[in-house]
């Protein structure tokens, strides 16, 4: 019951009855020894049919929240966050240079977010542009991240208190888009996240995909023949790739690779032919994907999603051409930047609450006086 009231809360007992399938007496219980133990407070009432209001359930903020981060490529951001995933604060830097400054710079971050909770850290998930192997948290193929150097967790993040996870920064995008986002209530999600490199996270019947070694669906190392000889996709259809064919064209108005499409809107020629092959080579990736994947939505993310509904228009266009079936919607993510940061919050919030659960269920939680 402590779960649902997690999820759902602030909820009536009627509600946690129906969600549940038990009986009131049942839940009035559990209710008993939750309040006992401090994890469990009235925080109001809701008009009810036909009767009295009924009460409101809700965890206590005192019981504890979590922290997350997300080391990308060019910036850094940390939350601290309820048991819900819920962003109770936030902060945003550029990634630090080199480890050194990296430590520093996340370290004091996390302690400033720690001053936002009322209660212990209970779990925190760092989400990193990298590949996370899922049983060994081993990091592979970090070069996009300039302030991490070593395959392995940092110490001075394994002297965090609350358990750690570590998590890939698709990953934990597909699972913040898919809790908060534009793929909120769909269990089928494919995310692909357009910055620095590119990364995509994979979400099936509501889990997310890791695959053996956690390299599970990652768009941006699949090698093709985009142009005059086999490379990854990211070398040619990333926003940094992007933005460098379009100055060795000629091209000198564009800041933001989301620039082009507005340039080659309105005639820019070294800014449609970038974007001919870019997109080009990603359309291509992205049919491949859609096929082994079958999900029921794509979610574009990263820098490059942020130049809105031309990007979708423009996949979509050429994903007709290339598929004998009908492509997913195409969308662009309701969380922009931040859904790897939202996805790792509620990943943490997520093992948190089975933190509790099993303290509950234990007979030491039970013998406490």
């Amino acid at each position: 019951m402590f779960a649902a009231l997690c999820e759902s809360g602030p909820v009536p007992r009627s509600q946690l009855r129906r969600s549940l399938g038990t009986s009131l007496t049942t839940i009035s219980d559990a209710i008993s020894v939750l309040a006992e133990h401090g994890l469990v407070t009235e925080t109001g009432s809701v008009e009810a049919t036909g009767g009295r209001p009924a009460t409101l359930l809700d965890v206590p903020a005192q019981v504890g929240g979590v922290l997350a981060a997300d080391v990308g490529g060019s910036q850094l951001r940390v939350c601290a966050a309820d048991l819900r995933g819920h962003l109770l604060d936030s902060v945003e830097v550029p990634t630090p240079p080199n480890p050194g400054e990296l430590q520093e710079t996340m370290g004091s971050a996390l302690v400033s977010m720690r001053e936002r909770l009322a209660g212990e850290v209970l779990a925190t998930c760092v989400a990193v542009a990298g590949i996370v192997h899922p049983e060994t948290q081993t990091i592979s193929m970090t070069s996009n991240v300039p302030g991490w150097s070593a395959s392995s967790i940092p110490d001075w993040l394994e002297k965090l208190d609350a358990p750690l996870l570590i998590e890939n920064e698709a990953n934990a995008g597909v699972f913040g888009e898919a809790r908060f986002g534009a793929a909120a209530g769909r269990r089928d999600v494919l995310f692909v996240s357009l910055g620095a490199g590119i990364g995509s996270g994979m979400l099936h019947k509501g889990q997310v995909v890791h695959g053996v070694t956690g390299a599970a669906g990652e768009m941006g190392l699949m090698v093709g023949c985009w142009s005059e000889e086999p490379v990854a996709l990211e070398r040619v259809a990333s926003g940094v790739s992007l933005l460098r064919r379009y100055t060795e064209m000629g091209g000198t108005v564009a800041s933001r690779p989301a620039d082009l499409f507005e340039l080659a809107e309105n005639g820019d020629e070294a800014a449609r032919s970038t974007l001919d092959v870019g997109l080009g080579a990603l359309s291509i990736a992205l049919t491949n994907a859609i096929l082994m994947t079958d999900p029921e939505l794509v979610v574009l993310g990263g820098g490059l999603a942020t130049a809105g509904a031309l990007l979708p228009q423009a996949l979509r266009a050429r994903l007709r051409t290339l598929m004998s079936t009908e492509p997913p919607p195409v969308v662009i993510g309701a969380l922009g930047v931040r859904a790897a940061l939202r996805g790792a919050a509620s990943l943490a919030a997520r093992a948190a609450v089975g933190r509790l659960v099993r303290r509950i269920d234990s007979k030491a939680f039970h013998g406490r006086g």
